[in-house]
């Protein structure tokens, strides 16, 4: 610790110096910035969103109809396809520059890091979920926000479902084989009786046996449509748009004034400070590691075998001054 204190206090000017300048900059950068304007809407969720897979719909039962939308919206989000759906629709592309759009493949990247990052849906309610955008173009933000909305509407039907109708072919296919079996068995079974009229399940072990197969693969066949039939219920019920997801409650709509750069500046003096602690937590750790000065016997002893015969205590440095300018002459101190 007195080593740590040391470093701080004797080099103070530097520390403070590295924790005021990245803060400055980070402030500067924050207030240089266009100013933003916000856009919100709010939609209704009319029912949970539910994934369909092979057990069924899936969904947080303990989460309400608002939180599974929010949480479906933000996921979604996160797709480079559908992100790039809101910033085409919106025309996003516009408020780069030239050069940022003379290059396809960093303007992409750019604007689906813009969208996955400031497109935020929170839940108001147990139904209502609120949708916001910030950028320096109120139109544009209008337009990404309801272009989220349109785009979820297309998208999330299609991103519930799509599970189910890998499920539905995989399903059919074994439909199609149980038929088959079913068939065979039920074909084994008659020829079987054909040729013994009087055999009975009861009588004759052997067609027994082979009525019973009929009837279990019968039982299978019946087994795999209850599924298909089932996953085609849930997909009905979900429906192929949005209509039965959630309706509009409140238009995608921008402020007339920019949003309040309290929130920018104080995320930005937050960054500041912290890049600045950082770098001064560095600079004390690297002082200390080139710190070669001795403050205890421990120190002395990596640097030197020779034995530690006396240790003077801890003196004043005046009065320690006084001392080595006696000796120094060659006076007796006592």
């Amino acid at each position: 610790m007195q080593r740590v204190l040391e470093t701080i206090f004797s080099r103070w000017i530097q520390l403070i110096v590295l924790i005021v300048v990245p803060f400055a900059i980070a402030m500067g950068y924050v207030l240089l910035q266009p100013r933003q304007y916000e856009a919100t809407a709010t939609i209704w969720a009319l029912r949970r969103y539910e994934v369909i897979g092979a057990t069924g719909a899936e969904s947080d039962l303990t989460a309400t109809a608002a939180e599974t939308q929010a949480t479906a919206i933000t996921e979604i989000l996160q797709t480079k396809a559908f992100a790039l759906a809101i910033a085409h629709e919106a025309n996003l592309a516009g408020t780069y520059s030239t050069s940022a759009r003379a290059n396809t493949d960093q303007l992409n990247s750019a604007m689906v890091d813009d969208i996955s990052t400031h497109v935020i849906a929170t839940t108001v309610g147990a139904n209502v979920v609120s949708i916001t955008y910030d950028n320096k173009s109120a139109k544009v933000a209008q337009a990404v926000v309801q272009a989220t909305i349109d785009q979820y509407g297309i998208s999330a039907a299609e991103f519930a479902t799509s599970e189910s109708k890998q499920l539905l072919l995989i399903y059919e296919q074994q439909l199609a084989q149980a038929k088959d079996v079913s068939n065979q068995a039920n074909n084994v079974a008659a020829s079987y009786l054909s040729d013994h009229p009087n055999a009975t399940t009861a009588k004759d072990p052997q067609y027994s046996v082979l009525a019973n197969n009929a009837t279990n693969a019968i039982s299978t066949v019946n087994q795999i449509q209850g599924q298909i039939d089932q996953i085609n219920s849930t997909i009905g019920t979900i429906g192929s748009g949005s209509n039965t997801l959630f309706m509009v409650v409140d238009k995608a709509a921008a402020g007339a004034n920019p949003v309040s750069r309290s929130k920018v500046i104080i995320e930005g003096a937050a960054i500041g400070a912290s890049v600045g602690l950082l770098a001064a937590i560095i600079f004390v750790v690297v002082m200390m590691r080139r710190d070669r000065s001795i403050y205890s016997v421990a120190d002395l002893q990596k640097l030197t075998e020779t034995p530690i015969l006396l240790q003077i205590p801890q003196m004043p440095p005046r009065l320690l001054a006084q001392t080595v300018d006696r000796l120094e002459s060659g006076s007796r101190f006592f």
